[in-house]
């Protein structure tokens, strides 16, 4: 690829990195006199992303490379799991469930019959996904709070560095479960609320969002509960689909990335239907990956444990993002041993601790959002291997949960991990002295995550919260009015 095209790709990074924060500071408060559709602010995305992906064009990247490997496997008919590693491989080619898989080799089949390379056209459908979340944050917010505010988060969204980098530049699919996770959310948060399918804060002590309510959903009430008789008038039936199809979508995005499996627990604890509603919720979640699972190692006659073995004990590569990347840096020197000694650790504790979080943050009474942001930051502060397309998965959470971190960690994830992992473009043109000292910018990042993660976890909450907190009391003065965004969220 041409290396002007390459310099290009990455000016507009900078430049679309640039919109992002001055919307974030001149639209926090004052948002903005119009609105946009959700549609206009998807294809806005659309564009964003398409711009610099048409640039880099087909440029090949390590993952680019296993993509097109994994697809002549699929269209070889071979087992995946169990096939030869390519040329040069130091981890898994493919650590992931078998659905992704099949949608790489679709794209080499559209490849190999049209003039447009693999590497772009991989692209397209995590760009579609970026589009297709875009529209929905809008509609989320225009019902959390109102048009206005909801085309800034929207737009704030499309013009995210990282969701850019990731999309646009890596070949990475994870914006498309990220985006399956987030309507699985949504899908419960607005189809079900009305029909008591989730948990007020009289049980739980918290709504399902992050952002304050608007006249209409205030009307009924400022928590999402409704009135004894339209709870009587509302049909179990139509409860039970939504909850099954909110499962459906949070296991399609656990099929195609295992990550989301630790939502699956914030979800069907956010019902209110009952113990077995939940219980069914996240077994169906579960079910639906399991269940693809089972019948392709059954069609290809492959190995269970070759699968299991791949996709549970990746481990990534450690030391280039996150404490790991930093501890090398460190001094005094035990405390850089302390921190590599815990590098090769495994899975495990993160585990551990992310089910600590997880209780944590029911008891301290935290949404929905919340909660799944605090895990995602689990994952940021305390795991040693953290991919640049990982710092995805926090961005439609954090979004419409509010939170003003995620504005400085973009921009310090954009300039510090992204250019590790992708600085064949995004650090184009920047001096060599910048790579060499890019770590810094990587430690500021990681410890911005573990400030954001103590706040979020330990932060009082006030009785006025806006309708995200608020006891039974608050909840029904402020239903009365309405209700502006916190400046803490």
């Amino acid at each position: 690829m041409d290396a002007d095209a390459h310099m290009w790709a990455a000016i507009v990074f900078r430049v679309w990195t640039g919109v992002f924060v001055a919307l974030a500071v001149f639209w926090r408060w004052t948002p903005p006199s119009f609105t946009l559709r959700p549609w206009a602010v998807g294809a806005i995305a659309v564009l964003v992303n398409l711009l610099p992906a048409l640039l880099i064009g087909s440029q090949r990247t390590v993952d680019i490379d296993n993509f097109q490997y994994t697809a002549s496997l699929v269209r070889s008919h071979m087992y995946v799991y169990s096939a030869p590693w390519p040329g040069g491989a130091i981890v898994p080619f493919h650590p992931y469930l078998p659905f992704e898989m099949f949608i790489v080799a679709a794209v080499g089949v559209v490849a190999e019959h049209s003039s447009v390379s693999f590497a772009l056209l991989l692209k397209l459908p995590n760009i579609a996904a970026v589009g297709a979340t875009a529209a929905l944050i809008v509609a989320v917010a225009t019902r959390l709070h109102d048009a206005h505010r909801a085309t800034w988060v929207g737009l704030l969204f499309a013009f995210n560095p990282i969701v850019i980098g990731v999309s646009a530049f890596s070949g990475q699919f994870d914006m498309i479960p990220a985006g399956l996770a987030f309507a699985a959310w949504a899908l419960l948060r607005f189809r079900s609320s009305s029909h008591e399918g989730i948990a007020s804060s009289d049980e739980t002590g918290s709504s399902s969002d992050g952002i304050a309510w608007s006249d209409e959903t205030a009307s009924s009430s400022a928590d999402g509960i409704v009135s004894s008789g339209e709870i009587a008038s509302s049909s179990a039936n139509r409860i039970a689909s939504d909850e099954i199809a909110s499962a459906i979508l949070l296991g399609l995005a656990i099929l195609t990335k295992t990550w989301p499996l630790m939502l699956v627990p914030v979800l069907a604890f956010g019902l209110r239907s009952g113990m077995l509603a939940r219980l069914r919720y996240a077994a169906i979640a579960i079910a639906v990956p399991a269940a693809v699972t089972v019948a392709y190692v059954v069609a290809l006659g492959g190995s269970i444990g070759d699968l299991v073995d791949t996709v549970y004990h990746y481990r990534g590569l450690p030391g280039l993002t996150g404490y790991s990347a930093v501890a090398p840096h460190l001094h005094p020197s035990f405390i850089r041993d302390l921190l590599a000694d815990t590098i090769d650790r495994g899975t495990t504790p993160v585990a551990v601790l992310l089910l600590v979080t997880l209780a944590v943050a029911i008891w301290r009474k935290r949404t929905m959002a919340e909660q799944a942001t605090l895990l995602v930051l689990t994952i940021y502060v305390f795991s040693p291997s953290v991919a640049g397309q990982y710092y995805l998965w926090i961005v439609p959470f954090a979004a419409i949960a509010g939170q003003a971190w995620l504005v400085a960690f973009s921009v310090l994830v954009a300039f510090g991990d992204l250019h590790i992992f992708f600085d064949d473009t995004v650090a184009r043109g920047l001096p060599t002295a910048y790579g060499e000292h890019a770590w810094i910018i990587v430690a500021a990042s990681w410890l911005l995550c573990a400030c954001w993660f103590t706040w979020l976890m330990c932060r009082s909450v006030p009785s006025d919260a806006g309708g995200l907190h608020s006891s039974s009391s608050a909840a029904r003065h402020n239903s009365s009015r309405r209700l502006q965004p916190r400046k803490g969220d």
